[in-house]
């Protein structure tokens, strides 16, 4: 069985409007006569295109002080800041996993850049340009 995720809206008195309603409807029809569960959760955004363009600069300005290569610096600053512990439910076992930057929301994303930031001023001796500033980078 396929599991489907469909988008819609709840308005100020609380009432759901489906987007593609026709779908939803006809994808429900495999589970008549059937007990379901329903999961609603808020969308959350993900992290913009710009703001993906800014961090691979920033792992690009970082590898070329460090001598690392890209891979391996994203890959560093992904495990000293998107680790978490994942338990097994079924023996209670602890696992450490490192988080996807593509699983980030905007604000988790701008979390991360943020600890970036500080730990390569710190590390380093590097201050990353924000995306304010009027700043240019060529790639060779």
């Amino acid at each position: 069985m396929i599991e489907l995720t469909y988008f819609g809206k709840v308005d100020d008195n609380g009432k759901l409007t489906i987007r593609d309603r026709k779908g939803f409807d006809a994808y429900l029809n495999q589970f008549a006569g059937k007990d379901v569960t329903i999961d609603v959760k808020r969308k959350r955004s993900k992290r913009s295109l710009a703001q993906n363009d800014f961090f691979h600069a920033w792992v690009k300005l970082l590898s070329e002080h460090t001598g690392y290569a890209f891979e391996e610096m994203k890959d560093i600053m992904k495990n000293m800041f998107l680790k978490v512990e994942k338990v097994n439910e079924k023996t209670g076992s602890i696992f450490e996993c490192t988080r996807k930057t593509s699983s980030l929301n905007k604000m988790q994303f701008a979390d991360f850049c943020t600890e970036i930031q500080q730990w390569a001023e710190g590390e380093f001796g590097v201050r990353l340009p924000l995306p304010n500033e009027n700043w240019q980078i060529t790639f060779v």
